[in-house]
């Protein structure tokens, strides 16, 4: 199995402000080791389910270098820094099994929504597709199923889970989990339950290029 694990910043156990995920504030610096840990619990959940699987982390906050490469899980290969393909999704390929989604936040516009944004909060107001309104977990979600890769897992606060909820994607909320360190536990958790389902699926069902195979007949 091969799998995809994005990780955004704003969502991750901890984040609250900007001054939190800002490079240049010394919170930022802090909740860098908040990421990576998340990050990593989601590598040791992928593992655990599959030992043989090959994990891709793409950096998917800012500029793309905001993780510790040197405290990730060494089994994992890290995606970071620009310029990169498919931006928070970089790693997206025919061969890619599932996409897991860690630290989302909540589009723009959305109330009650730590750190809610599209894109670029400066910038972007609301990102429409055939007239639905989509925040950065919707379209790469989207761009995901596109390709044939079903996203299994997000994790992120109660406004993310409802987005994901709509898009048929199973959430793990940050505001269940208050002390950090047992979120990064349930963040492994829930990637391990998520991903043994998704392999369980596969091993029951006809291979992904033969469902692309019988959609395309």
């Amino acid at each position: 199995m091969r799998v995809l694990v994005s990780v955004d910043m704003e969502g991750i156990g901890g984040g609250v402000d900007a001054e939190d995920v800002r490079p240049g504030h010394s919170e930022y610096e802090r909740n860098r080791t908040l990421i990576t840990a998340e990050a990593s619990a989601a590598v040791r959940g992928v593992c655990t389910a599959d030992p043989g699987a090959d994990v891709l982390v793409s950096e998917a906050h800012a500029g793309f270098r905001n993780l510790l490469p040197d405290l990730l899980d060494r089994r994992a290969l890290l995606l970071r820094g620009k310029p990169k393909q498919d931006g928070m999704l970089a790693g997206l390929a025919d061969d890619v099994d599932a996409a897991v989604f860690i630290g989302y936040h909540g589009k723009a516009g959305t109330g009650h929504s730590v750190l809610a944004h599209t894109i670029n909060g400066a910038v972007v107001a609301d990102v429409r597709c055939d007239g639905r309104s989509l925040g950065e977990l919707g379209l790469n979600a989207a761009l995901a199923g596109h390709r044939g890769v079903p996203p299994v897992l997000v994790t992120g606060d109660d406004t993310v889970a409802a987005e994901a909820a709509e898009a048929g994607i199973s959430p793990a909320t940050t505001a269940n989990f208050p002390i950090f360190v047992d979120y990064q536990e349930d963040v492994f958790q829930a990637v391990k339950a998520a991903v043994s389902d998704d392999l369980a699926k596969a091993l029951t069902i006809a291979g992904k290029h033969d469902r692309e195979a019988e959609q395309q007949a």
